[in-house]
């Protein structure tokens, strides 16, 4: 069962670092800096249109699962 696990988590962390390191190509920075640049209005487009919101909440879920994801493998491999 361990190793079942283990290869769902290993899994699902490489699937959302791709997927993390999509947005980071398509729009040139860091979430970090991409939320930053959000808030103060600098990103270079309208911070409420709806392709920005959109990759914005996509983008932390992906950064969240992963940091959960490798909470998880810490704590149990």
């Amino acid at each position: 069962m361990w190793k079942v696990l283990s290869e769902h988590i290993d899994l699902k962390t490489r699937l959302l670092r791709q997927r993390i390191g999509a947005f980071e190509s398509k729009w040139g920075i860091t979430f970090e800096r991409f939320s930053e640049r959000c808030e103060a209005g600098t990103l270079g487009q309208d911070p409420y249109a709806y392709e920005v919101e959109s990759d914005f909440w996509e983008w932390e879920k992906a950064k969240t699962l992963l940091r959960h994801y490798e909470a998880l493998q810490a704590r149990w491999m």
